[in-house]
């Protein structure tokens, strides 16, 4: 019988500990029903929540200091062997970094290029999380950062995520395209509003133009961390929450053979939360499926092919337009 191996992401108990690899087991029954999954991309953020948790003087602060952790944790990381194991982080908007360059010391702008360089640190395209009420101006001035973050930083910025949010005006499709963001990733709040179905699913969304931009409807942001439990430390926890997650999304007649999590530090705090820094490990969880996690960084790319190759790989419906907007 064909053994498979299952990379799964867990907080190592000491920081900086380099990955362990268990033999794989063979597939069981069992498991069988989630076999349909080849691959699990997480991307591993701080949901930005301005004026929500903490006065806005002390939030920025604590920005700062949440941009200062994931460096820290990327230089512990470095060198290990395995590029798959090492973590990964993306800031989920571009304000945070804007505020931290204003302060950061020429050593830490050096440290911020270099993870940007290796595809380990990425920052997504928009200065904030938004609203279906904004004007196509404002979501214009919501890109300026990314010019300079380029230019300055070298930072390939190719995908928006929008997290916690009721909806995007029909307008962003042109306006993205335009700043060369190739993949919007949302992640509405059904608390507030309502999301087009299903859910999730990619879609190609059409704009005013007609052109047509890359869209993955995702779960709402902190899934991994609520489906698998990530902070019990326990392997067989965070495998049993996954194997749960793909059960759930088969039974919606999921087409796809990957699945895509955000994970923050939850339930330590949801909204504007501080990174996980302990280590974010790899190991192989037996008995599982032909299956990998992949940390996602740069927002659009990841260890080897891009994300946005992978959603674009999938063969999902042809949708004419992805109604986010707020009808």
């Amino acid at each position: 019988m064909k053994r498979f191996t299952f990379a799964v992401l867990v907080v190592a108990l000491i920081a900086g500990s380099a990955p362990r690899r268990a033999q794989a087991a063979a597939p069981t029954p069992e498991t069988a029903d989630v076999s349909f999954c080849k691959e699990v991309l997480i991307l591993h953020h701080s949901h930005v929540d301005i004026g929500y948790a903490h006065p806005q003087s002390m939030y920025w602060e604590l920005q700062k200091d949440y941009l200062n952790a994931p460096l820290d944790m990327l230089d512990r990381t470095a060198n290990w062997p395995d590029d798959l194991s090492r973590p990964r982080w993306t800031a989920e908007a571009t304000a945070p970094v804007m505020r931290w360059l204003e302060t950061a010391t020429p050593a830490d702008v050096t440290r911020l290029k270099k993870h940007l360089a290796s595809g380990h640190l990425g920052i997504s395209g928009f200065e904030y999380n938004t609203t279906p009420l904004s004007s196509a101006e404002s979501l214009a001035r919501q890109l300026y950062p990314v010019r300079k973050l380029r230019e300055e930083l070298g930072a390939d910025i190719r995908t928006v995520n929008q997290h916690d949010v009721t909806g995007i005006p029909w307008s962003a499709v042109d306006l993205l395209l335009d700043s060369k963001i190739e993949l919007l990733t949302m992640a509405i709040n059904l608390h507030l509003s309502g999301t087009p179905m299903p859910r999730p699913a990619v879609y190609r969304w059409k704009g005013p133009s007609g052109r047509e931009l890359l869209v993955m409807n995702g779960e709402h942001y902190s899934m991994f961390d609520q489906w698998c439990n990530r902070n019990s430390r326990n392997l067989d926890t965070i495998q049993t929450g996954l194997y749960r997650y793909l059960r759930h999304v088969k039974g919606l007649k999921y087409p796809y053979d990957f699945v895509y999590l955000t994970a923050i530090h939850a339930p330590l705090m949801y909204d504007n939360s501080p990174p996980a820094t302990t280590t974010v490990a790899a190991a192989v969880n037996p008995p599982f499926l032909a299956a990998q996690i992949r940390s996602l960084a740069r927002a659009s790319a990841a260890t080897g092919p891009s994300v946005l190759s992978a959603f674009a790989a999938a063969s999902f419906p042809d949708h004419a337009s992805f109604p986010f907007a707020a009808t």
